[in-house]
C-alpha cells in the first residue's frame, strides 16, 4: 500500500506559493485556460499582465511580478521514508484531511495542484483512516493493558487505589463479611 501511494504521488504535492505560504491561484495570475507550472513559478522575470479573474470583471491590471517560490508539503510521498511518515501521521488523525485534499488536487510532476482534480483518491484516504486508526488504537489499548497488568502484578490487587482508599475498602469488606443480628 505504501508503495502504491509513493508511486502515484511522488513529486506531485509541490505548489507555487507567495512569501506568506499561501497558494498562488492560476485564475488570479494567468489568463483563462493556463495553469501554473514549476517553470513559471521559478521564473522570477515573468510578469503578470492579465488574469482570468481580471478579464471576467473587465479590469486592466498594471504589470507586476508576484514574489513566489516552488514548495513541497512537509507531509509528502516523495520517498519511502517520507511516505511512511506521512501515512503514520495520517493514521494518528493529524492533518489527514489536509493531506487528503492536497493529494486529491495533485495533477502531475511540476504542475500546480488543482482543487478536486482526482476525487477518487479520497476513497484511499478514507479506507486507510478506517483501518489505520483502528490499528493505532489497538496498539494504544494493548500497551495500556500491558502496563496495567504489569502494575497489577507488582503492586497487588488494587493498582489504582491510594493507601487510604485501600484501608477504607478493607474496612468495608470486613463489615460486609460480618453477620450482624439485629433483634
Amino acid at each position: 500500500m505504501r508503495h502504491c501511494v509513493h508511486a502515484g504521488a511522488q513529486g506531485r504535492l509541490y505548489s507555487c506559493q507567495d512569501p506568506d505560504g499561501s497558494l498562488l491561484r492560476a485564475e488570479y495570475v494567468l489568463p483563462r485556460g493556463q495553469h501554473i507550472t514549476r517553470e513559471w513559478c521559478e521564473d522570477t522575470a515573468t510578469r503578470v499582465t492579465s488574469s482570468a479573474y481580471h478579464s471576467a470583471i473587465n479590469v486592466t491590471v498594471p504589470a507586476y511580478t508576484p514574489e513566489r517560490r516552488w514548495v513541497n508539503r512537509v507531509a509528502n510521498f516523495d520517498n519511502i521514508l517520507a511516505a511512511t511518515l506521512t501515512l503514520f501521521q495520517i493514521s494518528t488523525t493529524e492533518l489527514w484531511v489536509d493531506t487528503m485534499y492536497d493529494s486529491v488536487a495533485a495533477v502531475d510532476i511540476d504542475q500546480q495542484p488543482r482543487s478536486g482534480h482526482n476525487p477518487a483518491l479520497a476513497v484511499f484516504f478514507v479506507v486507510f483512516m478506517i483501518f489505520g486508526c483502528f490499528f493505532v488504537l489497538q496498539l494504544f489499548i494493548a500497551t495500556a493493558l500491558e502496563q496495567f497488568a504489569k502494575m497489577h502484578q507488582e503492586k497487588g490487587r488494587n493498582v489504582l487505589l491510594t493507601a487510604q482508599q485501600e484501608e477504607w475498602l478493607t474496612i468495608q469488606r470486613m463489615i460486609s463479611d460480618t453477620n450482624l443480628r439485629v433483634s
